[in-house]
């Protein structure tokens, strides 16, 4: 993702580079978390601080996913898939606040529920376009554990 794209979402050059630099170091590792894609002290911690800096939205990091994509398929000729793919985000053992139920009722976390964009040809993933993070409540209503009254 150039400079300029993620300066259009942060309005900050400092936050503007982390995220620039945290997006390129996720897509050298594609798969795991976040410890895993980013390796060494410095990197995770930089990325810590700009999530969790107040002018760091999710809704922006997700535009500026979107962004960086999109520039990626400038020029591209051939079919590009949206594919949906439901995750459980557990953090139990976290001291995290706002989570929710997940797994069987023993652990704490998000559902996410992300839509990828996939070129089928050489399955390279283009990048994240959407994602809705759910937090399952547990309620202690019998009858809407049942589906609602009389359900």
């Amino acid at each position: 993702m150039s400079a300029s794209a993620a300066s259009v979402f942060l309005g900050d050059r400092r936050l503007d580079d982390r995220l620039r630099r945290t997006f390129d170091l996720a897509a050298a590792r594609p798969h795991g978390t976040i410890p895993r894609k980013l390796i060494g002290r410095t990197p995770l911690v930089g990325a810590s601080r700009m999530f969790n800096h107040p002018k760091v939205t999710h809704r922006q990091v997700l535009a500026a996913h979107r962004v960086s994509g999109l520039q990626r398929l400038e020029g591209f000729q051939g079919k590009a898939l949206l594919l949906h793919d439901p995750t459980v985000l557990d953090d139990s053992g976290l001291d995290v606040e706002g989570l929710g139920q997940v797994g069987a009722g023993h652990g704490k976390g998000l559902y996410a529920h992300n839509r990828l964009m996939v070129l089928p040809a050489t399955r390279d993933v283009v990048g994240l376009f959407h994602q809705i993070l759910h937090r399952w409540v547990v309620s202690s209503d019998p009858a809407s554990a049942r589906g609602g009254a009389g359900g």
